[in-house]
């Protein structure tokens, strides 16, 4: 049996940047702005969270910004990270002249506090990406550091998609990472369920809205 491989963090973000800006390079490798499931996730990420305004606001993962769109009708200001170049770019022509800044970053080479605080953070179709790539300590590390650097009352939105293949995507990885905001101390406020399907496969899309108590 060959041992595993040891963990090498420079190499994890190099990983993930080239895999990303390959997909990226030729266009939306997820038809974001069209398929119908991501667009009735957008809605129900939307109404979730409408309820009110929200001040400084953080977006983890957020490709060419079909999300962020959105939510800078509710989010002023906003830092949208991703690790793909070309989405980045698209995101930035997009949105040229919103109230939102476009970073090329890595969320585990972000400071939360240093950056914060927060009103408003959301990662969504992200989590289960930086599992594949990062040790469960990192990730539970980093929802730790945003729970501090949140706003009392602040919030919190996962959105994740659940694969019947299994695989990153599979339900227990997906409800364990979600699991992690809970545990850091998030207070969970409203949770949904999607069902539907993409390219013919079924899916199950499970949205969290968390919040941090006032301080």
């Amino acid at each position: 049996m060959t041992a595993p491989r040891p963990y090498d963090p420079l190499a994890a973000r190099a990983e993930a940047a080239s895999f990303f800006e390959d997909l990226w390079r030729d266009g939306d490798p997820w038809d974001l702005d069209r398929a119908p499931l991501d667009q009735e996730r957008y809605a129900r990420q939307l109404a979730m969270l409408g309820d009110r305004r929200y001040g400084r606001t953080l977006e983890v993962g957020c490709g060419a910004g079909a999300f962020t769109e959105r939510l800078v009708t509710i989010a002023d200001p906003v830092l949208a990270l991703d690790v793909a170049d070309p989405a980045i770019r698209r995101a930035e022509e997009r949105l040229a002249g919103a109230p939102v800044t476009f970073r090329l970053l890595d969320v585990m080479d972000l400071d939360p506090a240093e950056e914060g605080p927060w009103d408003l953070v959301v990662i969504a179709e992200t989590l289960y990406y930086l599992g594949w790539l990062h040790p469960m300590f990192d990730v539970a590390w980093l929802l730790h550091a945003l729970h501090e650097a949140t706003l009392g009352g602040g919030r919190l939105l996962l959105s994740d998609t659940i694969s019947h293949d299994h695989g990153i995507m599979s339900h227990w990885l997906v409800r364990t990472y979600h699991d992690l905001a809970r545990n850091v101390g998030y207070e969970l406020e409203q949770r949904q369920e999607l069902e539907g399907t993409k390219d013919g496969e079924p899916f199950t899309i499970l949205l969290e809205l968390f919040r941090k108590g006032a301080s």
